[in-house]
């Protein structure tokens, strides 16, 4: 064989003698061939509905919006398999406490960071270096986005909703600078594709535990346990599995498994001893006389314990409550927000983020009193970035409100509360950056809230001036564009309609302070709901999460008397009658615990809204926003049975007197932190702003 010539030149010839020897496989890998073995393959396949909208981020050309969603080559909606795997790897951390056998589920690459001193340190999990990873066995799949359960109808972008998002200066009471934002996301009801590849080295299904953990995660899938993509503690992202998945085993050990998994065995005989060929069965993935079909029960799941707080809040409105729209309607200036229920129908919506704004601020109000701490003036910094960050400053003031609602983090040296050394998501074993205090996501989670009553797609569209036969008539001198809303105005069957629904139209106009009359161009409308009924307000509480805030030990004292202790990995004491104690770990010992505080904070905030002190949605200071609450049902507190109790019966559990004492001392500790403060500085302002 000639050799040929390329422009870099004649290719060398290959030396004479034997080949070389490859270099032996590093220890703890397998030698003699490339890959890793794989005995059997779990399959699954299935859809995931959308219980409330969902964000997942991309690059996107909307002007309309910051956030865009996510989508592929062939302008789909979708969500990417690292975005599913990254929640499922989340989750699956609950149910495998040892992080090397995660570790060898999910993959690991070994990084060694720098620490804030300089001197540098591993990842942790015994590696020494990037040489020691491995890749995941699991392969999750990208999750296409349709309007039903059938891959050929994908999810229309007409259809994605808009949500605008601000920040509320807790001094001034208006929009925080720099904090107004626009996310696209994807309504209620939509559905998303699952597929999930298990493989496995192990001949027997038992002897692998990532089977049994497969089997753990369908089932939080199928409960509605675990949440994707951003804004979670926020209404967004509840996914729950839509009918029982299918699940294939797929064998590499025998001739017959390996032509099953291509699909070209022979057509396996039915009971009249003919039928069709089983190319995608599961009787044809499998060797013979396994299962043709798999449920997560028999791949050894159990339900998992979700260890969460909840609350159950049953309400109804005495005044009109929304959530004003972003965009003015054409007839009517003021619109209440709507999400999509279903094709042909939306209902109005209180956002999780508006209702988890409104108890934060409430929280706040009740610790900063408690606490005689003041919130920062925006107005003492000039305009721009420095009155951004002097919002942030108002966020991150509180350690026990930080703890419960969430926090982006400060510059390390702010008040020391459930700071150490976790990292930006609370995990202990920080990367050593020094850069931000660690706080993060916050462990209480407000899933939005819809009405009742269904609005028809047809009536709302013909609400803003779109014609709709039987609804509103065209009209070649009606108005067309937003400048001619002064001339818009309602049709009387869209009208009638939307009394039948318990909404109507307000004006409203703005009084002249000098002629007592009404102000030129301050006559504006409003779409009221008067006579709407809503479903009932669902909060939840990562114990978990609000553990990783305690700076106690594992295993230190618990005051409650529950009798448990919360170990490294968070998890319950066993399935029996009482949850382990997992927001109690920090105990009083050391006295600087955030979890009992802050549950302490939450009970604070939930009598204070049974009483009627919280007003929720738009026009709070205007006459909007009033309700009444009939009953707060609670579930999962730490240290009792899982039974749903009363609100009031739960303060008369002698378990939450203990709440009471560490909301005390957390009060004492900061108090006795600021006269401390005040001695070291006799000749400056007091800790907390005041003059001597």
């Amino acid at each position: 064989m000639t050799a040929s010539n390329s422009a870099a030149g004649p290719v060398p010839a290959a030396p004479a003698g034997p080949p070389p020897v490859p270099p032996a496989a590093p220890a703890g890998r397998r030698a003699g061939r490339a890959g890793r073995a794989m005995v059997r393959r779990l399959r699954v396949h299935g859809w995931l509905r959308l219980e409330t909208p969902l964000h997942v981020g991309g690059v996107g050309d909307d002007p309309s919006v910051d956030l865009a969603l996510a989508v592929d080559g062939l302008s789909r909606l979708y969500v990417p398999g690292t975005s599913l795997a990254g929640a499922l790897r989340a989750f699956a951390g609950r149910s495998i406490a040892d992080r090397l056998v995660l570790d060898d589920i999910w993959g690991n690459v070994p990084q060694n960071t720098t620490r804030a001193n300089g001197s540098r340190q591993s990842s942790g999990n015994g590696s020494s270096g990037s040489d020691d990873g491995s890749t995941s066995r699991i392969v999750v799949h990208d999750g296409l986005v349709t309007t039903g359960t059938d891959l050929g109808s994908p999810f229309p972008p007409s259809r994605v909703e808009a949500r605008t998002g601000i920040g509320i200066d807790r001094v001034l009471g208006t929009v925080a600078e720099g904090f107004l934002y626009g996310r696209a996301v994807l309504p209620r009801g939509a559905y998303l594709r699952l597929g999930i590849d298990l493989e496995s080295p192990y001949r027997e299904r038992d002897a692998d535990p990532a089977t049994a953990m497969l089997g753990t995660l369908l089932l939080a899938l199928a409960g509605g346990r675990v949440r994707l993509g951003a804004a979670r503690t926020r209404g967004l992202g509840s996914v729950v599995l839509a009918g029982e998945p299918e699940i294939v085993e797929q064998r590499f050990d025998s001739m017959d498994g390996l032509l099953g998994a291509l699909g070209l065995l022979p057509a396996t005989p039915t009971a009249s001893g003919s039928g069709p060929p089983a190319v995608t069965s599961a009787a044809a993935a499998a060797p013979a006389g396994a299962p043709a079909a798999l449920t997560p029960t028999d791949l050894g799941g159990r339900d998992p314990d979700a260890d969460l707080l909840r609350v159950t809040i049953v309400w109804r409105p005495t005044s009109p409550v929304m959530v004003r729209s972003a965009v003015d309607g054409l007839s009517i200036d003021a619109l209440p927000l709507v999400s999509g229920i279903g094709c042909d129908e939306v209902a109005l919506v209180l956002p999780g983020s508006s209702i988890k704004g409104a108890l934060r601020s409430h929280a706040e109000r009740i610790e900063r009193t408690a606490r005689a701490r003041d919130a920062a003036h925006p107005l003492d910094v000039p305009a721009g970035p420095q009155r951004s960050a002097r919002f942030r400053e108002q966020l991150d003031d509180l350690a026990a409100v930080n703890a419960l609602f969430g926090s982006a983090g400060t510059a390390v040296g702010g008040d020391g509360y459930g700071d150490g050394s976790e990292d930006s998501s609370g995990d202990a074993g920080g990367d050593g950056r020094g850069t931000r205090a660690t706080r993060g996501v916050g462990a209480l989670g407000a899933d939005d809230c819809y009405s009742e009553q269904a609005i028809p797609a047809d009536l709302w569209r013909a609400l803003n001036g779109a014609h709709v036969t039987g609804l509103s008539k065209p009209s070649d001198s009606g108005p067309t564009r937003s400048w001619d809303k002064a001339r818009a105005q309602v049709p009387p069957k869209v009208r009638e309609r939307l009394r039948e629904l318990g909404m109507d139209q307000a004006d409203h106009v703005a009084i002249d302070r000098w002629t007592g009359g009404a102000a030129d161009k301050r006559l504006y409308s409003t779409l009221e709901p008067h006579h709407v009924t809503w479903q009932d307000l669902l909060l939840t509480v990562d114990l978990r999460r609000l553990n990783r805030f305690d700076t106690a030990p594992a295993g230190s004292g618990d005051p409650a008397g529950s009798g448990n202790q919360a170990g490294t990995a968070g998890e319950s004491a066993g399935s029996g009658t009482k949850r382990g104690n997992d927001a109690g770990s920090g105990g009083q010992g050391n006295g600087g615990g955030l979890a009992r505080p802050a549950l302490a904070l939450l009970l604070l905030v939930l009598r204070d809204l049974r009483a009627g002190r919280l007003r929720l949605g738009h026009g709070v200071n205007r006459g909007h926003g009033d309700i009444i609450v009939e009953s707060v049902r609670i579930s999962g507190f730490p240290g009792l049975s899982d039974a749903e109790r009363d609100f009031d019966d739960l303060l008369r559990e002698p378990a939450v007197a203990a709440y009471t004492r560490s909301w005390q001392d957390y009060l004492d500790r900061d108090h006795l932190d600021r006269d401390r403060l005040d001695q070291e500085r006799p000749d400056k302002d007091r800790a907390d702003g005041r003059p001597l």
